[in-house]
């Protein structure tokens, strides 16, 4: 299905009906968007109606002519909520399509869309190990030759991959800390998380379960970032299981 909103074609599917509308936030996959959840969408379609858009820059939507932050794509996120008239709805993120989620319910103009959040592994948190902070600091007095000869000692696998306005979006992106949005969240939240994450680690889990007040956090113990994924029927039944509490 195909929706456009402030010039911008957005690419999307409907599954299944039901009382509960469960919206699917995607994360940060270079040449896709939706369509790896496909099995986790078809199971969560089975009990209610399920909607997930490609985010732009992402699938098959268009992109956007300059550098979005993680509110400007939580805006756009209320805007295909009002056009496709889906509120309130459960919201559901992993990873990056969990910082959208965060801004999302925490918004004082955009929280009242839904009724239920769902983070799956989700971004959001934004601190540096000591070796990392140790990195920065000593490369202010390293000379711009010797870095671009040491760059490869530390690769960033997605943002090498990335151009344009894209690669500008993802430096946006990474860079922002929600924390201080975590205590205003006041929807039933849910915090899925693989134990064997190396993405975003457990640590982070553990931060926003403190953080939201009204939250819920359960771990699978095996599992990684990929837990929508690669852990569907899991992943599928803590959602029901969470939702009908």
């Amino acid at each position: 299905m195909k929706t456009r909103i402030d010039g911008i074609d957005i690419d999307y599917d409907r599954y299944g009906k039901g009382d509960q509308t469960i919206l699917f936030l995607h994360g940060w996959h270079q040449n896709f968007g939706r369509q790896k959840y496909k099995k986790l969408l078809k199971c969560l379609s089975k009990r209610y109606q399920v909607i997930a858009l490609d985010f732009p820059g992402f699938g098959d939507s268009d992109i956007y002519s300059n550098p979005w932050t993680v509110f400007d794509f939580a805006n756009f996120i209320g805007k295909f909520v009002d056009k496709l008239n889906i509120k309130p709805c459960v919201l559901v993120g992993h990873s990056f399509g969990g910082c959208i989620s965060i801004v999302l319910s925490s918004h004082p103009k955009l929280s009242d869309r839904f009724s239920h959040l769902v983070l799956i592994n989700s971004a959001g948190i934004r601190t540096k190990p000591p070796k990392i902070k140790a990195i920065i600091f000593l490369s202010k007095f390293i000379p711009e030759t010797i870095k671009t000869k040491l760059s490869g000692l530390f690769p960033s696998n997605e943002y090498s991959s990335l151009n344009g306005v894209k690669k500008k979006t993802f430096s946006l992106v990474v860079s922002q800390d929600l924390q201080e949005y975590m205590p205003r969240i006041s929807i039933p939240t849910l915090i899925l998380w693989g134990g064997e994450d190396n993405t975003t680690p457990m640590a982070h889990a553990k931060i926003i379960n403190r953080k939201i007040k009204k939250s819920q956090l359960i771990i699978s113990p095996e599992d990684n970032h990929g837990l929508p994924y690669r852990n569907h029927r899991f992943t599928c039944s803590r959602i029901h299981q969470f939702l009908n509490q």
